[in-house]
């Protein structure tokens, strides 16, 4: 998503057919990949992985919950922006969530 960006910024401005039917292209690769983050973390992690009862207190279920869904906001945000920001926002939900996957 972040090499979309970039290449977006670079082709803005191009009034060529060409250019724009890059652009054109970036955009959808940028869509799809958010996509791709955001449905495994709500189908498969967040849904079927995120259960109360594999916590010890309600309090670590709430920070998880927390954690999947700043996740999925981060790469929404990413699709719908062209904000190199969005992407280290995205990459910092990721880092927190990670532990709950590597342990």
């Amino acid at each position: 998503m972040r090499q979309a960006m970039v290449q977006i910024e670079e082709l803005n401005g191009a009034s060529d057919a060409l250019s724009f039917n890059q652009a054109t292209r970036w955009v959808m690769t940028k869509e799809d990949h958010g996509a791709k983050i955001i449905e495994p973390v709500s189908k498969c992690m967040l849904a079927q992985r995120v259960k109360e009862e594999l916590f010890d207190t309600r309090g670590a279920y709430l920070e998880a919950l927390e954690a999947h869904h700043k996740v999925m906001q981060a790469a929404m945000k990413g699709k719908q922006v062209v904000d190199p920001s969005a992407m280290d926002a995205l990459d910092h939900a990721i880092e927190h969530l990670a532990p709950m996957y590597t342990k």
